[in-house]
């Protein structure tokens, strides 16, 4: 990414007050010492986007204005409409105000290191660089079992995934472009941007443990990953038609016995 490609950062928030001022100082940071050594524009900027919290994160938010010479920029949802809603809405202003956009959690437990890497693959040609984690030992023993088998479930049906990655990569304007064609209802990003078909790469990294409780609970996994499997797989409707046949032909046959 030459000097002249604006990146932006697009961060998805809900009821982040207690570490958001720190997130949006680290990452305006990251910004501004990229555009120190001309690896993007001087209009480079952070975007978060408030997922309709009930705290004072959107207070956060609109009182920023700048922080070390870097652009913060604000979205509010006007309601609570899921981390891949607010994610959407993010990419979507971006696509119209940036050359690249990076999407990270707030909780920055992804790697902001390697967001380096994310801007070299990307001035080496990538339009999709993807954040893909090569140890899960920073997670619950639940997580990390509920992820793997998510996985190999996804991979079972059908689903073309990116294994251990959720949504932390870096876009090119023409590949968020691409992605705004898709009008799914039920949003499940990561299984829609595999699909786009442009130059892509993987930039290994170690998520570090959390800090504080989860806002992504086991019931809004579940929710996301039924999101996935219903969206890009005929599979199970296929098993369903299946019962449903076997459980017609058995009743057909009870009741012709004599």
């Amino acid at each position: 990414m030459s000097a002249s490609k604006i990146l932006s950062i697009v961060v998805p928030c809900y009821n982040e007050e207690s570490i958001l001022a720190n997130s949006i100082e680290i990452l305006a940071g990251k910004i501004a010492e990229f555009i120190a050594e001309k690896l993007v524009s001087p209009e480079s900027f952070l975007l978060c986007v408030d997922d309709g919290s009930s705290d004072r994160t959107w207070d956060i938010i609109r009182n920023v204005g700048a922080i070390k010479g870097v652009k913060v920029v604000g979205l509010r949802l006007s309601g609570n409409r899921g981390h891949q809603c607010a994610l959407w809405a993010g990419l979507e202003y971006a696509a119209t105000h940036s050359d690249a956009a990076i999407s990270i959690d707030a909780d920055l437990q992804d790697d902001i290191n390697v967001l380096r890497n994310f801007v070299n693959d990307f001035n080496d040609g990538a339009d999709i660089v993807y954040g893909v984690r090569n140890d899960r030992t920073s997670d619950s023993w639940a997580k990390r079992v509920f992820a793997e088998g998510f996985y190999k479930m996804m991979q079972w049906l059908g689903v073309k995934t990116i294994y251990n990655h959720a949504d932390f990569r870096l876009m090119s304007k023409r590949a968020i472009q691409a992605l705004m064609e898709y009008r799914e209802v039920n949003l499940y990003i990561r299984g829609l941007v595999p699909l786009l078909g442009f130059r892509q790469a993987i930039v290994l990294y170690a998520r570090k443990a959390a800090e504080r409780p989860t806002h992504y609970s086991i019931a809004k996994m579940l929710r996301l990953a039924w999101d996935g499997i219903t969206s890009f797989s005929v599979r199970p409707i296929r098993l369903v038609s299946i019962a449903g046949g076997d459980f017609c032909s058995s009743a057909f046959a009870t009741d012709c016995m004599p």
